[in-house]
């Protein structure tokens, strides 16, 4: 194969992989819309009129230890790429 033919394939295989992956969403969001997801499925509850914006107070506490431990885990995730000299 050339070299084109090849950058083609691969252009072809992206662009399917990105239309099923948008007919997944839109087919959940329809489903969500008409009510026929469990609302443990239901991906786009907390996006509308549930939202914990819009329904109650934001745990920050919850959310503050969450970006402690993720500035940690980076920090660390650092420190051994240093190390090991990628």
């Amino acid at each position: 194969m050339s070299e084109a033919a090849t950058e083609i394939e691969g252009l072809r295989k992206c662009f399917g992989a990105q239309a099923a992956l948008a007919l997944t969403v839109m087919v959940l969001f329809m489903l969500g819309i008409g009510g026929k997801l469990p609302r443990s499925i239901d991906i786009f509850r907390g996006i509308g009129a549930t939202s914990s914006l819009v329904v109650q107070q934001i745990p920050w506490v919850a959310i503050a230890t969450a970006c402690v431990l993720a500035l940690l885990f980076f920090a660390a995730a650092l420190i051994i790429i240093r190390r090991r000299d990628y």
